[in-house]
Formats: C-alpha cells, sequence, structure tokens
C-alpha cells in the first residue's frame, strides 16, 4: 500500500494523489492554505456583504443581512 512520505496517509483515502516525490494532495493543499492572504481576503468578503446590506436598505428590507 502506498503512503504520503509526509503524513502517512493511505492510498485508499478518498480522491487523494501522489506527487513525484510521494507527498499526497491533501499535503500540498495545506502548503496553499498557509500562504494565502487571509486578512485580505476577509476584506473582500467584507466588501461584498456591505454591497448587500446597502442594497437591501435601500430597498426598505426589514433585515439587513442572511448568513446561510
Amino acid at each position: 500500500m502506498k503512503r504520503c512520505t509526509r503524513c502517512v496517509m493511505p492510498e485508499t483515502w478518498s480522491g487523494i494523489t501522489f506527487d513525484e516525490d510521494g507527498v499526497c494532495s491533501i499535503c500540498r493543499q495545506s502548503e496553499v492554505k498557509v500562504q494565502v492572504d487571509w486578512q485580505g481576503r476577509q476584506g473582500l468578503l467584507e466588501n461584498i456583504l456591505h454591497q448587500y446590506i446597502d442594497y437591501a436598505m435601500q430597498k426598505g428590507n426589514k433585515y439587513n443581512c442572511i448568513v446561510g
């Protein structure tokens, strides 16, 4: 059975792939998450939310936000 050289996750895990170094796709994805500018993304989300809040208030809606 093939396992990740970093986290030892087995190849039987659903959807897992391995690169040429034997590192699994889950480990590689976690590397990407570390490099994301999370504060910048939070700012983008806040801008989107404020656009919809402003739109709802202009329409006279009772609620200013819906969270799914």
